[in-house]
């Protein structure tokens, strides 16, 4: 059975976790996994192969594989190891699906699961066979999560100008348990305004606002403010590296907790989508915690000092 608490969980804590240095691989072909896999990969297989193939774990692979295979995307030059990893990853998350879409009859999961699978066959550049399975996502369950890999399908496809008429109708057909912010948000991020009556620019004002009191509320007392009270706002964060040599970092709310170690060389830079309020930590070479730093919007990036102790 499908169960969207768990999902919910699992999902949030996807944000900011698959962090690859811009000169690193994060994979290697032969169908292996690789040498040096990322962790959230190696955990998300894990959890789909003792799971059973569960719903809320294969939706949270592909999640993980649709995150690798932007990254590798906006990669400049293209690293070769990566677009053939993407590739493998992919083909093994659709694996996956369509052995959870064999088990399920929710028609909420049965809409998830082909948004998922539409994704990965794009990235398989299969736009034929995308349309397909997107389509019937949408027409079960019109909401953010089904309606972006159309979205998606449509830029890639120089169609861009189609994701208007895709928002409006979905926003107009919304199912009662769809996210009427983040189909918002999302097709505000392809230039679609499909939120534009007074009573939902009024809820997203009131989203706006809930976002900034929290933040204030945590600047007051000094804390970390609970992810889900944010409504699960993100940032995209420069990471700068001023150390000679590379550095191991963990990127999650608590050490120990979801999250994944990676690393930055020496005197690199990236950039990371990462959740706010969450944390990054410098780690040594057993895990164990150096430094941290809470992820704030106003930070113009997360700078790690020259002595690779700490941030600045």
């Amino acid at each position: 059975m499908f169960r969207p608490n768990l999902l919910l969980r699992v999902g949030s804590s996807l944000v900011g976790l698959l962090l690859l240095s811009q000169c690193g691989h994060f994979g290697l072909g032969g169908g292996k996994p690789a040498a040096h896999e990322s962790e959230a990969v190696v955990q998300a297989r894990d959890s789909v192969v003792t799971g059973n193939y569960d719903t809320a774990a294969v939706d949270f692979f592909a999640q993980v594989a649709t995150e690798l295979s932007r990254q590798a995307e906006a990669e400049t030059p293209p690293v070769p190891e990566n677009q053939q990893y993407v590739q493998q990853i992919s083909k093994e998350s659709l694996g996956y699906i369509d052995k959870a879409l064999a088990k399920t009859t929710d028609p909420l999961a049965t809409a998830l699961l082909n948004a998922r699978k539409g994704e990965m066959l794009l990235v398989q550049k299969d736009f034929t066979a995308a349309d397909v399975v997107i389509r019937k996502g949408i027409e079960l369950c019109p909401c953010a999560v089904t309606v972006e890999p159309m979205l998606r399908s449509l830029k890639l496809r120089d169609q861009a100008g189609e994701a208007a008429k895709w928002c409006k109708d979905a926003r107009a057909h919304v199912c009662a348990r769809a996210d009427v912010a983040k189909l918002c948000m999302v097709c505000a991020s392809y230039g679609a305004d499909a939120c534009d009556s007074p009573e939902d620019k009024d809820m997203l004002a009131d989203k706006a606002r809930l976002r900034v009191e929290a933040a204030d509320a945590e600047q007051r007392r000094g804390t970390s403010t609970d992810p889900t009270v944010l409504l699960d706002a993100v940032a995209s964060m420069p990471i700068v590296n001023l150390c000679p040599r590379s550095v191991n970092l963990f990127f999650g709310k608590e050490l120990g907790g979801p999250g994944l170690v990676t690393s930055i060389d020496g005197k690199e830079k990236m950039t990371k989508r990462l959740q706010l309020h969450s944390k990054v930590w410098i780690v040594d070479a057993q895990g164990k915690a150096v430094s941290s730093i809470i992820v704030k919007n106003e930070f113009p990036a997360i700078t790690i000092n020259a002595s690779g102790n700490g941030f600045e």
